[in-house]
């Protein structure tokens, strides 16, 4: 069965979120259910976690490698 005949996912289907159009759903409809301020404080805190990953790898020796293509030793 290829990917464009496969049956769209169904409410309360417990293997919806399986795929990348059930994901991408799921995704959307948590992101609808919290407030702009629980938005905020997630992004900061998502902020910390990736700056105390760069501080792990600077401790390790490893270098940093950035989105952008830049790399850090």
């Amino acid at each position: 069965m290829s990917a464009a005949e496969e049956p769209a996912a169904q409410p309360g289907d417990p293997w919806a979120e399986c795929t990348f159009e059930g994901a991408e759903l799921a995704t959307l409809c948590q992101a609808a259910a919290i407030s702009f301020a629980e938005k905020i404080a997630w992004l900061e805190q998502a902020h910390q976690l990736a700056l105390k990953f760069q501080e792990e790898r600077r401790e390790r020796g490893l270098p940093l490698i950035f989105p952008d293509g830049r790399i850090e030793t």
